[in-house]
């Protein structure tokens, strides 16, 4: 790994480093961009639950009041059977309604039980204006249907995810708007129901009295659980405490009315005197305050998810753009010091490769201060120096290669007096090889000449001794 990175070309490894440091910042920004559009998409997926699970309420609200009246007729008031029937009209046209709403949030096992409620529904409104139930069986089967509708709800709230919002107030909102106050209505409505039969008859009837007294208890229960939610999602978003605080009062104050209706009026009524149509409009008018601040808790909590998600979406926009400008920020930087870097490691390496080569001659140098800066200002005093050192060994070298033209001349003119004087040496040697040879001969005459004076003397001697 270190042998690779020894080979890189400085741009390379420049290059390398920024890469590094756009993952360094990829990974986060990566984390947190798919953090805040899973928690956009939750959002998104939650409210569109919304929209089918307030029809599924309105329906409720429908059903319940039907409930009512049916007891109103079967129980023998003629005067509330057109009141009955057009809430049957209303009701189909909600449950469509609740139908159509149900296509559009795409579940089908949800769908398949909207389809099943409205065929359902369909057959007990019919039994009803045929009067072929009585009282009990339609009480009956319309709480079964009113409870499979309030399970469809909890179905919704589950499986868009509302009772996990992230926001406190949007969980506290979810938790009363969509389970304790149509679970409060339920009880109001079923006290209702029991109510107007019990002063249909006109007779006390301890058991339906009893019962109806553990609606009311069980109608407190849920209110207190509702007004809890109520007040945490309060005190967690301003909007929420804004818009909910005088409805859920108002509320509070009228189920307690209710509550005191029901027990004065049929829980602990020594004789059922009280008009059921009287009753049935009053409890019903009840009922409908807890209806609207469920609509109202709704609203709110899809206008406080729907502005959180719009924070969120512009927190993302933000870290985005801001993580972009940084990082166009740093590979500029990174590439003014790549240029830099890369640039005085250059104009170093070709200086030293003209001085390697020999060429010392100066040419413009751009340097800063930093280390290679101060390494090229370290490579131009260098070649400045090596250029006064060459030029003093010039000189010093034209200095001897005078001299040395000088011996050369003063060596010529002794070469060639020697060649004279060797010439002359030459010369007296012939001369003397003359010499020698004349004397030679002058000895080799005296030779003879000594011979024949002794061959002359010989002949005089013998001359004399013959004379």
């Amino acid at each position: 790994m270190q042998k690779l990175i020894d080979d890189l070309r400085l741009s390379r490894k420049f290059l390398l480093v920024g890469v590094l440091a756009l993952v360094m910042l990829a990974v986060p920004l990566g984390l947190v961009l798919s953090t805040g559009l899973a928690s956009l998409s939750r959002s998104a997926t939650a409210l569109s639950g919304v929209a089918p699970a307030v029809a599924v309420a309105q329906e409720v609200q429908l059903m319940q009041q039907h409930r009512g009246q049916a007891a109103n007729v079967l129980s023998g008031n003629e005067a509330a059977r057109a009141p009955r029937e057009a809430l049957q009209a209303r009701s189909i046209e909600a449950m469509q309604a609740q139908l159509s709403a149900a296509q559009a949030y795409g579940n089908a096992p949800i769908e398949q039980r909207v389809r099943k409620m409205q065929a359902d529904w369909a057959q007990l409104t019919q039994a009803v204006g045929q009067r072929s139930i009585d009282t009990a069986e339609s009480f009956r089967r319309h709480s079964a249907l009113i409870d499979e509708q309030l399970d469809i709800l909890r179905a919704l709230v589950d499986s868009a995810g509302l009772a996990l919002l992230p926001q406190p107030s949007g969980h506290y909102l979810v938790v009363a708007a969509l389970d304790y106050l149509p679970r409060l209505s339920e009880a109001l409505g079923q006290a209702r129901a029991a109510g107007v039969a019990l002063l249909n008859g006109g007779q006390a009837d301890p058991a339906g009295q009893a019962r109806v007294g553990a609606l009311v208890n069980a109608a407190r229960l849920y209110d207190r659980h509702a007004q809890g939610a109520l007040a945490l999602a309060m005190a967690d978003s301003a909007v929420a405490r804004q818009s909910l605080a005088a409805p859920a009062a108002n509320a509070q104050k009228v189920a307690a009315e209710a509550f005191q209706m029901v027990t004065q009026k049929i829980v602990e009524a020594q004789a059922l005197d009280t008009p059921a149509a009287d009753y049935l409009r009053t409890i019903t008018a009840q009922i409908d305050v807890q209806m609207d601040l469920l609509r109202k808790a709704t609203e709110v909590m899809s206008d406080d998810v729907a502005a959180r998600n719009r924070e969120v979406r512009q927190l993302l926009i933000t870290t985005t753009a801001v993580a972009v400008a940084i990082a166009a920020l740093a590979f500029w930087i990174l590439l003014l010091v790549s240029r830099s870097t890369t640039r005085s490691a250059t104009q170093a390496l070709a200086m030293a490769e003209r001085i390697a080569g020999g060429d010392l001659r100066t040419e413009p140098i751009t340097a800063g201060k930093d280390e290679l800066g101060q390494m090229l200002t370290a490579l131009g005093a260098m070649n400045e120096s090596l250029r006064g050192i060459v030029s003093s060994v010039r000189k010093s070298s034209d200095s001897i290669a005078t001299g040395a033209s000088e011996v050369a001349a003063g060596s010529l003119d002794l070469s060639q007096r020697t060649e004279e004087q060797a010439s002359n040496l030459e010369q007296t040697a012939a001369s003397m090889e003359q010499l020698s040879s004349a004397v030679r001969n002058n000895a080799d005459m005296a030779r003879e000449a000594a011979q024949l004076a002794g061959s002359a003397s010989q002949v005089a001697a013998h001359g004399g001794q013959v004379v």
